[in-house]
């Protein structure tokens, strides 16, 4: 009897690797990156995933009494890492979107400082406003800044406050 059988393919797969595509509903590819997911996962996130997983090992023992507990284990474990990566990506693109604002603001106020030298000379000597002064920023070296940023660091760093 041959344990293997041709895929879509062409390629052969184990019978425990079909029950195991049938139950987690994932590609063998998927399944690897999950387990790369785990394995990159900080322990607090590793700790949720060993909760889940022994709740879905039960519901799927219950399920499939027949299939062996090691491949359910497997498919367990595959589940719950799907589970919790899932529920953080939701978080992760918030965090991932306000460092994303963060960096662009430090690089831009970099800048901005840059080109300090020019923006005082503008406001003390040549007595132009901030939205003057950001025009002048545009125009001649290509920096686009807000007319309250400038206002904003020169209190900062002028002012003091």
């Amino acid at each position: 009897m041959n344990i293997y059988e041709p895929n879509k393919k062409g390629s052969y797969v184990t019978n425990n690797e079909q029950i195991i595509i049938k139950l987690t509903k994932m590609s063998a590819e998927k399944e690897r990156q999950m387990l790369r997911s785990f394995s990159r996962l900080p322990l607090k996130n590793k700790l949720e995933v060993l909760d889940q997983h022994r709740s879905i090992f039960h519901q799927h023992k219950q399920n499939h009494q027949n299939i062996a507990n090691n491949i359910l284990t497997y498919v367990s474990l595959v589940l719950a890492v799907d589970r919790i990566i899932s529920s953080n990506e939701k978080l992760d693109i918030k965090a991932l979107a306000i460092k994303l604002k963060n960096q662009s603001q430090s690089s831009k106020r970099d800048k901005i400082m840059e080109k300090w030298a020019i923006v005082k000379t503008l406001k003390i000597e040549q007595n132009m406003s901030f939205r003057q002064i950001s025009i002048y920023l545009k125009k001649y070296h290509k920096l686009s800044v807000v007319h309250s940023t400038l206002h904003k660091i020169w209190n900062e760093i002028e002012t003091g406050e």
